[in-house]
């Protein structure tokens, strides 16, 4: 065997570990949604079509996810309402969500998500704490899909590849007009300038983990419209947010401080065989060439 194959060979056990590596790199994501009129389950077949990443996305409803042992098997959460208030959480969830974002989590709330919580039910309580725009305060403000989102820093991840762009269908993305929280860093506004501006997208720093909001109500029942934000750019943004919200594939600082890092998957117990025998071969051709 020639010096040439060797290289190739040692080439090879190369490109496999980054194969393993990129094999493992999914990101898993709970879409909590236990309404009978929610659209979760199609928040999930959007993530897993995996346009812009690579997702391995799940449908789980509250009971799911309402402890810490449970929320270790994902890397962000989904949350949202359908707009007829009629979620499932409860309080075990939210306090069990507040403290794994705390501890290093990641979570998205989507539209109807400030709806929802807005009921003076102090189980919620936990999850003002952790997403930005005042929530439970929400005046449930929203507006006409038609309206551009005007995005306020174009460098940051979330927005990689978009420009200012409206929503399809006729009805509605949410906003929040209230004055924004210590540690919101909003990103984007509907009808920025006008008196009914509100924020669109906004995230936040809690304690070890990073949180976002997103105003598009991708988890509305099917009277909102929400075929619209399957693809095109509101799809685009709902992955790359959930994606910078794990810390995963997308480059670039955040504008927020530092999210969580996500530990590198560790090799297959097969890939790590495969490697060390490729290396071993190279080795061993290149020592019965000396003697």
């Amino acid at each position: 065997m020639s010096i040439s194959q060797s290289a190739r060979i040692a080439s090879c056990a190369v490109v496999l570990f980054f194969l393993s590596l990129s094999a493992q790199a999914q990101i898993r994501v709970a879409v909590e949604d236990g309404s009978p009129n929610g659209t979760g389950a199609d928040i999930v077949s959007q993530l897993n079509d995996d346009t812009w990443a690579d997702f391995s996305a799940t449908k789980v409803t509250a009971g799911d996810i309402d402890s810490l042992a449970e929320l270790a098997n994902y890397d962000v959460v989904i949350i949202g309402d359908s707009g007829n208030r009629n979620h499932d959480w409860t309080a075990a969830m939210s306090s069990a969500l507040r403290d794994w974002v705390n501890a290093g989590g990641a979570a998205v709330l989507t539209g109807w998500g400030n709806y929802g919580m807005n009921t003076s039910n102090a189980i919620f309580d936990p999850l003002d704490e952790i997403f930005p725009t005042q929530n439970i305060a929400s005046t449930n403000d929203f507006d006409n899909s038609a309206n551009i989102m005007t995005i306020l820093d174009p460098s940051h991840p979330i927005f990689t590849g978009l420009t200012d762009f409206s929503f399809p269908g006729g009805c509605c993305t949410e906003i929040n007009p209230l004055a924004l929280e210590t540690g919101d860093v909003e990103l984007a506004r509907i009808n920025s300038g006008s008196p009914d501006s509100g924020t669109a997208v906004a995230v936040k720093a809690a304690g070890s983990g990073v949180t976002v909001y997103l105003g598009p109500v991708y988890m509305g029942n099917t009277g909102y419209y929400v075929a619209g934000l399957r693809s095109g750019n509101p799809d685009r943004l709902l992955e790359q947010a959930v994606v910078w919200a794990a810390d995963g594939v997308l480059v670039g600082p955040p504008t927020a401080p530092p999210t969580p890092t996500v530990p590198v998957p560790a090799l297959s117990q097969w890939a790590l065989i495969i490697l060390l025998m490729l290396f071993g071969l190279a080795v061993f051709t290149n020592r019965s060439r000396l003697f």
